[in-house]
């Protein structure tokens, strides 16, 4: 039912002692000039059509359900008017139940003053939850007034690009969770663009989600900040992405949900990016927040325990939640379900206006936050219960550990912070496995033995060069053969041209060392006159491993060189493991990526050449481990030599390992009490390779990812690791 039309002199939104007497009769006038009305309940005709308004129905949100179109008995359609009237109405509802039309400012004067945010109760809160003396807690009891921060994108909450009314602005600017736009924007206008750029596997899935989505997105997403144990989002910490995900966006969101945590002596943060982005994160906010900057110098960063596994092994150990003190069971993971409830209204929302979208975001993000509230209670007496229960179990089963006493006073006295040497993180949580020597590294060793043999009057030799030398045109013969393959069956001109020029160079690189080849070795000549007409890329180079039986290497005087080029061909098999396991770490997070994030024919075939393009990087590091695992087999190794084995199909994906986990755990449950839990360190049986694995340490050079790693979380179960 529709009131009879009133009319009121000036009417804007939150004039409320204007308004009072005209709110009191349950009536919401429509736009100024005010010429109709709607009462709080619209009463309908049975058997009407019905049209949801509301893209999400939640505990706070109000559920409207109204004619499609409405129309009024003298027949004129009202149904836009009653859309600004649900974004008035909302407005209004979140300005009372936030207590701002009560004077709640006057109150909590330590809080930004006109926020229509839901706070959450849990988290330190200096002047509302904390004690007065909390600032004598000890320093080995900081940690419980420490408020810990997650930071996420989501790509899916975007805003076409299409024509807007530039006077729709939002009624709660920058009093909700997104952030002020004119504040905003002058900010990113400061910035300019900032390419960022990463080492780190899985930070590589950047160069997928900057080519496979945004098109036709004005806006491409936002960036937020939550509370990493009870999942509230921050007050004013939502803001917009415009070219993806940026540390310059993340900054703007961080330095929003720090505004408040002067006071606070700890703050912890969770970024799935923690290792590049905190790397000038202080510079940055010098320049940008300088206020902020005692804040974030203090601030403890670190890797969400899923998104671990897809970073380098340094990173698990430096920036993990399992091998940080004082953090509890942290996952750090709790953000990905703020989008996976929220992403529902994505729909709806990415068709809105400017102001609309971020009343309609602020509207839905309250609800949400109210809801956790509501649940926080039993959600938290849970996990209390759940933790008293499991460090029972830990201790017991820790305590059951055969172990000498000496050994635990050695091992409590050592630091658990991670330090840096050798150009590698180390820590007290990390199996020290001796590394393979590179191809470098053994070329090195070799130069520096013939030149001290060379001082010392007993040889003149020069092999090492003469060997690394032929080894980098091999790779060079083996690069243009894939070239050359890439392009077989299609008409392209210029890469035609670019492959006779990398013949042009392969055959006067060749040339140049067939005359060392046969000054050191004269009784190739023939060989060698006979090979030289193909083409470069198929020459025989006839390396000692050219030759599979030592008779012949010693009848042509190779026998001593195949020595050296057996370890030169050690060091080129294990750079290409080591290449190869990177890139089975960067296709297992583009591989998620993309089944996350993207949508769409279009996307998916653009995304689909990125796999396809890692796939094939990847296979060129096992066609070059095959190549130096071969040689070696002729110069003399083993077959089935354990260290050095055949690479599977199988090998080439990143593994859970979780039934030989659980094998392990369970001989260690019936070791003393028989009690359930969990060790901290276990060692179990050496493999084929005579190496051994820590569980619950760290992964294996196969690419074995142990408890302590992040990597495997059985979702039945939860996390595993409970010390």
């Amino acid at each position: 039912m529709v009131t009879p039309t009133l009319f009121v002199n000036s009417c804007v939104w939150g004039c409320f002692q204007r308004q009072y007497k005209i709110l009191s009769a349950s009536v919401v006038l429509s736009l100024s000039p005010p010429s109709q009305t709607f009462t709080f309940r619209v009463s309908l005709p049975k058997n009407l059509p019905m049209t949801i308004v509301m893209p999400y129905v939640g505990t706070q949100t109000e559920h409207f359900l109204i004619p499609s179109p409405l129309t009024l008995s003298i027949g004129q359609t009202k149904y836009q008017e009653f859309l600004r009237v649900v974004r008035m109405w909302r407005h209004l509802v979140a300005l009372k139940r936030s207590g701002q039309v009560h004077g709640i400012d006057s109150i909590l004067s330590h809080r930004m003053p006109g926020t229509l945010a839901v706070r959450c109760p849990a988290c330190p809160e200096d002047h509302f939850n904390m004690p007065d003396s909390w600032r004598n807690t000890p320093e080995s009891r900081r940690y419980i007034h420490r408020r810990w921060l997650s930071v996420d994108g989501n790509f899916s909450a975007q805003k076409k690009k299409k024509r807007d009314d530039p006077g729709d602005i939002a009624l709660g600017e920058g009093h909700g969770y997104c952030a002020e736009t004119s504040a905003y924007r002058t900010y990113l206008s400061a910035i300019g663009d900032s390419p960022e750029k990463s080492t780190c596997a899985h930070l590589k899935a950047v160069n997928m989600q900057n080519k496979a989505k945004f098109k036709n997105a004005e806006i491409t997403g936002v960036v937020a900040v939550v509370c990493a144990r009870h999942g509230i989002i921050q007050p004013g910490a939502v803001v917009d992405l415009q070219k993806g995900e940026r540390y310059a966006n993340a900054d703007y969101a961080l330095a929003q949900a720090l505004r408040e945590c002067h006071s606070l002596q700890e703050v912890g943060l969770t970024y799935d990016v923690a290792c590049q982005y905190m790397v000038h994160l202080v510079t940055r906010f010098q320049q940008h927040f300088p206020h902020m900057v005692p804040v974030v110098s203090r601030m403890t960063a670190l890797i969400p325990k899923m998104h671990l596994a897809g970073h380098k092994l340094d990173c698990g150990y430096r920036w993990s939640l399992n091998f940080t003190p004082s953090v509890g069971r942290t996952c750090g993971e709790l953000i990905e379900t703020v989008w996976s409830e929220l992403n529902q209204a994505n729909g709806s929302v990415k068709e809105m206006n400017h102001g609309h979208r971020h009343d309609t975001l602020d509207d839905l993000y309250s609800d949400w936050n109210w809801s956790k509230v509501q649940n926080m209670s039993d959600s938290l007496y849970h996990s209390l219960t759940d933790a008293q229960r499991m460090a029972k179990q830990a201790q017991l089963t820790f305590e059951n550990i055969p172990m000498a006493p000496h050994l635990l006073k050695e091992w409590e006295a050592m630091s658990t912070e991670p330090y840096k040497e050798g150009g590698e993180w180390r820590s007290v949580y990390r199996p020290h496995f001796a590394k393979a020597p590179s191809q470098a590294a053994i070329f090195h060793e070799l130069s520096l033995k013939e030149h001290a043999m060379e001082r010392a009057g007993t040889a003149i030799s020069g092999d090492a060069v003469f060997l690394n030398t032929g080894l980098q045109i091999h790779a060079h013969q083996r690069h243009l053969k894939e070239q050359s393959a890439s392009t077989a069956g299609t008409d392209t001109t210029h890469m035609d041209a670019e492959i006779a020029r990398s013949r042009l160079k392969l055959r006067r690189d060749i040339d140049k060392w067939r005359k060392s080849q046969v000054g050191h070795f004269p009784a190739l000549q023939s060989l060698i006159s006979e090979a030289q007409h193909v083409d470069p890329e198929e020459e025989p180079l006839f390396l000692p491993s050219h030759f599979p039986t030592v008779a012949q290497r010693q009848k042509l005087g190779l026998y001593d060189l195949g020595l050296k080029e057996m370890e030169l061909r050690r060091g080129e098999a294990n750079d290409a493991l080591d290449s190869v396991r990177l890139c089975i770490k960067q296709l297992s997070v583009n591989l998620a990526f993309k089944k996350k994030e993207i949508r769409g024919q279009r996307d998916n075939t653009r995304a689909q050449s990125i796999l396809k393009s890692g796939i094939r990087e990847r296979d060129k590091y096992v066609q070059k481990y095959h190549e130096a695992q071969a040689a070696m087999i002729r110069l003399g190794m083993a077959p089935d030599n354990a260290t050095y084995r055949p690479l599977r199909d199988t090998d080439l994906w990143i593994k859970a390992s979780w039934k030989g986990m659980r094998s392990a755990m369970a001989a260690v449950k019936n070791h003393g009490s028989g009690g359930q839990g969990l060790v901290l360190h276990l060692q179990v049986p050496a493999g084929p390779n005579g190496r051994k694995m820590l569980i619950g340490c760290s992964g294996s050079e196969r690419g074995l990812i142990g408890i302590g790693g992040g990597r495997g979380r059985d979702p039945r179960r939860g996390s595993p690791s409970h010390i």
